[in-house]
């Protein structure tokens, strides 16, 4: 039995197993070693896939987050390295193995960029929770009516559906439906009764005491203050976070986000001492940072402190930039009609970080595209411009002598950070800037266009997820708003976080970084679509797809321009349903003929 031949070989030191609150170390890795000789094979996709009860298995008994990472990284650091060394095992024995701890190492590398920004919201719901009549049905061990709720203590019921519907998703609750109506019970009372409100007088938005106190050694107060944190005993067990990990991720988010502003998180790679870059670093700074795994006890930065520097700012600052509306829950709740928007200016440079990778294949398909029908165009458009990132990559590309660029935006925040780069030079300088520019108002963009006497008609409009921010959507609104910039001419190429149903995001665990994203976005009147036409036969208003949305919009979605990032199950879905985290659409208006 192969699990055997690996108990055989492996001398694992596992003193530092402790940190994952488990008493019984041979035990757990009894079940490590159980996890990775679960079947494996190489996936549709071309990811490495395992069987389906191996992952549930890892996510049931191998708590993966912050230190708790770390300690499993480098187990699958030891086993990795020896492994083909072990005469006793064959090739294809070996190569199953491998494909499972590179399984493994990428779900707890996405967890340490996933996890924060969850915790962060978390972390905000359990204070609106705990500063409201919620607590009284939440702390009974009964299970509660979101409808009954919402008449008897008169609050909003859709805001209540996203806040446990969320909770659900991160495996707090237990959830059925009778009728229409929607029953929770908080099924962890331990982390149930370390919640606390959060102090009433502390600022939602602390990146600048942090900027200000790792630059100038100011606001030191502050930030003291905030990263106090009152840990209990509680000891992780499984994916699911405990009390103490929801506030080192609460905290330890708006702290790479100040460096990322400082521009010093890309200096901060695995191995070196964090003390080394000219940061002005407190003692409360450098706790957070081992307790979130990202530095060791020697203050060096670890391999997981790498992927949190360097990967976390993006999917971070992109949530982070909703503290208005975290600013704002109770009152959401409490049907209390507030004005709030997205913190757009600081979300530019966290929207430029996460779809950078998305652009480049982005312009991979246009070249592509265009060399395949001989097709030019004279006209390059960025909607949700942030900094321009895909039109300075198209740049490089393309040069600007042939080429008009525009950029479009609702907010003139994001306008503002586009035209510095132009004034920079990082961006053309023949470059327009389309402002007040609702990407669901197409006829904005489009009159921008021709008021500066251009033609749409040999347009290319690249937009990186921006098409969900299109508020209060129906069906029908999507469909007619791609028509008119169908009618245009305009080709679109559009990246897409696919909508995810609760249920799947509670078995991913923290394999994918949509929790979160779709809750901010269901609070704030934003809708993310699903990849796939896949809908319960009792949904009688299934949404559709953006793909069917571009279709019944007079766009053809070109499959061979369009492309897509791994699965969100790491194994063969339940009927084949494991759509793509996301998605690169590729549209060609119906009028033109290729």
């Amino acid at each position: 039995m192969l699990k055997n031949k690996l108990k055989e070989k492996f001398d694992i030191d596992l003193e530092n197993i402790s940190e994952m609150g488990r008493n019984d170390n041979q035990g757990l890795i009894d079940i490590f070693l159980t996890i990775i000789t679960s079947r494996s094979e190489i996936g549709k996709s071309g990811f490495p896939i395992i069987e389906p009860r191996g992952y549930e298995s890892f996510l049931q008994n191998i708590p993966h987050l912050f230190k708790n990472g770390q300690v499993i990284l480098n187990l699958i650091k030891i086993i990795r390295d020896r492994i083909e060394d072990i005469q006793e095992i064959s090739r294809n024995e070996c190569q199953s193995v491998i494909r499972v701890l590179e399984i493994l190492n990428r779900v707890i590398l996405t967890s340490s960029v996933t996890a924060p920004p969850d915790l962060w919201v978390i972390r905000h719901l359990i204070s609106s929770m705990m500063n409201s009549t919620l607590k009284n049905y939440v702390s009974n061990e009964n299970w509660f009516n979101l409808n009954d709720i919402a008449k008897i203590e008169k609050l909003d019921l859709n805001q209540l559906k996203y806040m446990f519907g969320f909770l659900f998703s991160r495996g707090y609750l237990r959830h059925k439906k009778e009728g229409s109506s929607n029953l929770y019970f908080f099924s962890d009372l331990e982390f149930l009764n370390s919640c606390n409100a959060l102090a009433p007088n502390l600022p939602q938005n602390v990146i600048p005491s942090f900027v200000n106190a790792l630059s100038k050694e100011e606001d030191l107060n502050k930030i003291e203050s905030f990263l106090k944190i009152d840990l209990n005993l509680s000891k992780s067990k499984t994916w699911i976070a405990t009390w103490n990990e929801v506030e080192v991720g609460f905290r330890f988010l708006p702290f790479v986000l100040a460096l990322r502003y400082l521009d010093k998180n890309r200096e901060l790679i695995c191995g070196s001492n964090i003390l080394a870059h000219e940061l002005k670093l407190t003692p409360s700074m450098l706790t957070l940072c081992k307790l979130a795994g990202a530095i060791n006890e020697n203050n060096e930065v670890t391999l997981l402190g790498e992927r949190m520097f360097l990967r976390g700012p993006g999917p971070y600052g992109i949530i982070h930039a909703y503290y208005p509306y975290m600013e704002k829950h109770l009152q959401l709740l409490q049907k209390n009609k507030q004005k709030m928007w997205v913190a757009r200016g600081e979300n530019v440079a966290a929207s430029q970080d996460a779809n950078a990778r998305s652009f480049q294949k982005i312009n991979q398909a246009i070249d592509q595209f265009c060399n395949d029908f001989n097709y030019k165009f004279n006209v390059f458009i960025e909607h949700a411009v942030g900094y321009g990132e895909a039109t300075r990559q198209r740049l490089i590309l393309s040069g600007e002598k042939e080429i008009q660029y525009f950029g479009a935006d609702l907010e003139q925040s994001a306008i503002e950070k586009a035209m510095e780069g132009k004034e920079q030079g990082k961006l053309p300088q023949n470059m327009k800037f389309i402002g007040n520019a609702d990407i669901g108002s197409p006829n904005v963009l489009i009159q921008g266009i021709l008021e500066a006497g251009f033609n749409t008609q040999n347009a290319m409009m690249v937009v990186g997820n921006g098409f969900h921010e299109v508020r209060n959507q129906t069906n029908d609104k999507m469909v007619n708003i791609f028509k008119e910039y169908s009618k245009s001419g305009i080709i679109i190429a559009f990246t897409e976080e696919s909508g995810l149903r609760d249920e799947d995001l509670l078995l991913t665990g923290w394999n994918t970084y949509h929790a979160g994203f779709k809750f901010m976005h269901n609070i704030s009147g934003q809708g993310l679509r699903p990849a796939l036409d896949i809908h319960d036969s009792k949904d009688e208003n299934p949404q559709f797809s953006w793909k069917k949305c571009a279709e019944l919009g007079n766009y053809r979605v070109l499959n061979e321009y369009t492309n897509r990032t791994r699965s969100i199950f790491p194994y063969k879905g339940k009927n084949g349903y494991n759509p793509s985290i996301s998605v690169n659409y590729f549209c060609v208006p119906v009028s033109l003929k290729f």
